[in-house]
Order: structure tokens, then C-alpha cells, then sequence
């Protein structure tokens, strides 16, 4: 059914070269009618799945309809529906929204270039970032112009007193020692201020840390094998910042760690062109795969299936188990 819309905005859909997303803005609060075709022309596709497009505002999912979305494919004679809640800042005359093509950039594994002893069953030594983008910084919105190297969508924020927290998940157990995190924050804070919080792993404080608008800072934390639960570490950001309009931006974690012999499980491979990949794992274990190069993953949780790639990088892999070559 087609929605009927009780009020125009003013709307303008823009994006930067350097930036993947559609950025819309509306200068009212009330409902936006967005073509189809102008989302499409942006991304280079004919039609787009609809749990591929993800709209958000400061930070926050964004819900949406498609009027003549019901085979579940954005088309070209389709029209995406949202509801403006109008600028809230007095800085801007606009609201500014973002049209993503994903759910943002998946975890992510890269696994170090195993060593020769790997081969003979010795621990190896495993690093892994761990990235997960769910919200995109408000920058644009606040008038920070930060330039085209800086990245905008972030895996949590806090602010004004919040606290957040994420779960690491391992791709493969810990053999002995620690494992040493390098987390990496990311602010968000007026021209000469700096948002702060606080880092804790486990309950265990790894300092206050601050950091200017688009400015990278790095904790440092470790934890011991023997503390770690179900392969996963559990890493909390607690702001310090009274001002709502300062935030740290928890960007992603690299893990460095030692596996026991040779990591299985674990199949790395490069797709030249677009197809079908068929993938089994013997053990049963749900098989995951991630994209290196494209804002997507997939989960086959019997132990077996097919997914449809572009062309690029991929790591499939189980918690348990091991992948055929």
C-alpha cells in the first residue's frame, strides 16, 4: 500500500567520494520519501536486498518501509520511507541521515603468517582483529570536518556518563600465556575538548584515556588464559564525560595470543569473480564466514551450505573442528 505523505521536506542526498555512504538530509521533523533510484544510482546496482540497507542518525538504527518492497529487493521504482525527527542541534539547520549498503563491516579475522613450527605441532602465534561497525559518529552533523581518511562508523560509543560493554569472541582456544589487546578508541568532541573513558577487561582497570575529534588512541590490557571463558573476552568502556556532546568511539581490538599447534579450522581463500561457494565442516560446528573487503559475513549453522561472493577475500572458519581444504 502506498504511504501518503501529509508533509514535503526539503531533502538532499549527498555523499563524498571518499565516503560509502548516502548521506540524506532533511531540514524538518515529519515523513521522507526517498526514490529508489537515487539510492541505487549511488551504489552502482541495479536492485539491493533490503536486509542489506541500513539507515541510521546519530548513531542510532533507523527504522524504515519500502512502498513496493515486497519481494524483498529494493527496485528501481520503489520508494524508501522514513520518519525525520528534525535537527535537534542548534548548530545546523539539517538532519543528517546515512544510508548504508550492509549492516556495517563484520568481525573480522586476519590470521598472522603461521611459523614453521606450526608444522610440527608447536604453539603458534595468532593475531586477530576483531571489528565490528554497528554506529556511525556523528562528525558531519556537528560540523567537524575531518578530512577523508578518517572512519566514521565505530563499534560502540559512549558518552555522558554510559557505559558499554562487548564480548570478544576467539576463533580458536588459547594454548598458555596471556593474550594481549590492543583496543583501539577513537573521539568525538568539539574543536579543543576531548571525550574520555574508562577501559576495563574482565573487571580488571587498563586506565582513563582521552582523545580529541577524529584522534586514535590505543589500551593496552591482557588477559590470562586461564581466566578467559568460552573463548570470549568481555572488554567495557565507561565514559568519564559529563558532556553529552563527547564521545569515545571503541573502533576495534587486536588479539595476540599463542594456539596450540597447528590453528585448525581456519580456510582462507580469494574469490576472482562473483559465484557460489560451497562449504562442509566435518565436525558439525556452524561454519562462519567473513569478508575482508566487503561489509558482509555469513553464518551456516548445520555444518554446511552455500554462500553467494563477490569478488575479494574471505575466511571461513568453525570454533571447533576443521575446515577441508
Amino acid at each position: 500500500m502506498r504511504l501518503a505523505l501529509a508533509l514535503l521536506l526539503s531533502l538532499a542526498a549527498t555523499a563524498r567520494a571518499d565516503d560509502p555512504d548516502l548521506a540524506v538530509s532533511v531540514d524538518r521533523a515529519g515523513p521522507v520519501a526517498l526514490p529508489a533510484a537515487l539510492v541505487l544510482d549511488h551504489f552502482g546496482d541495479e536492485s539491493i536486498p533490503l536486509d542489506a540497507l541500513h539507515l541510521q542518525h546519530a548513531g542510532q538504527s533507523v527504522a524504515y518501509e519500502v512502498d513496493g518492497g515486497e519481494d524483498g529487493v529494493l527496485d528501481r521504482a520503489d520508494t524508501l520511507l522514513f520518519a525525520s525527527e528534525g535537527p535537534r542541534d542548534r548548530h545546523t539547520r539539517q538532519t543528517v541521515y546515512f544510508l548504508r549498503h550492509g549492516a556495517g563491516i563484520p568481525v573480522r579475522f586476519e590470521p598472522a603468517p603461521a611459523s614453521d613450527s606450526a608444522a610440527m605441532g608447536a604453539e603458534v602465534l595468532v593475531r586477530v582483529v576483531l571489528e565490528e561497525d554497528r554506529a556511525r559518529a556523528t562528525f558531519e552533523e556537528n560540523l567537524f570536518d575531518l578530512g577523508a581518511d578518517v572512519d566514521r562508523w565505530f563499534w560502540e560509543g559512549v558518552g555522558a556518563g554510559g557505559w558499554r560493554e562487548v564480548s570478544l569472541q576467539l576463533p580458536h582456544p588459547v594454548a598458555s600465556g596471556e593474550v594481549a589487546l590492543e583496543i583501539e578508541l577513537v573521539g568525538e568532541a568539539p574543536h579543543g575538548r576531548r571525550a574520555g573513558a574508562e577501559v576495563s577487561v574482565r573487571g580488571r582497570a587498563f586506565g582513563s584515556h582521552r582523545a580529541a575529534a577524529g584522534e586514535r588512541v590505543v589500551a593496552r590490557a591482557t588477559v590470562d588464559a586461564g581466566d578467559i571463558e568460552g573463548g570470549a573476552i568481555r572488554v567495557r568502556l565507561e565514559s568519564n564525560d559529563p558532556d553529552v556532546n563527547r564521545k569515545l568511539w571503541l573502533d576495534r581490538v587486536v588479539c595476540e595470543y599463542l594456539a596450540p599447534g597447528r590453528v585448525e579450522g581456519i580456510l582462507p581463500f580469494v574469490a576472482t569473480e562473483p559465484g557460489r561457494v560451497e562449504l562442509s565442516a566435518p565436525s558439525g560446528e556452524e561454519i562462519r564466514v567473513w569478508s575482508l573487503d566487503h561489509p558482509r559475513s555469513w553464518r551456516l549453522p548445520g555444518g554446511k551450505g552455500v554462500v553467494a561472493v563477490a569478488p575479494g577475500r574471505y575466511v571461513a572458519f568453525t570454533l571447533a573442528g576443521a575446515l577441508p581444504p
